[in-house]
């Protein structure tokens, strides 16, 4: 049987706010340490996956 990245995640980690289609274990592991570390941001609204801020920063000029 083959497997995708995707198979690897449980139904529960995929409703963490980070969650992106494709993305690795240990992009997830990354962002749910760069979220715990920004709960203030969290709290206030204002919190950015890492992976939104490096595409941003893919696509500016």
């Amino acid at each position: 049987m083959i497997t995708t990245e995707s198979d690897d995640f449980s139904f529960s980690m995929k409703e963490y706010p980070f969650y992106h289609e494709g993305m690795t274990v240990a992009e997830w592991k990354e962002e749910r340490q760069y979220m715990a570390d920004h709960m203030e941001e969290v709290k206030h609204g204002k919190y950015k996956p890492l992976w939104k801020q490096k595409n941003e920063t893919l696509t500016m000029p």
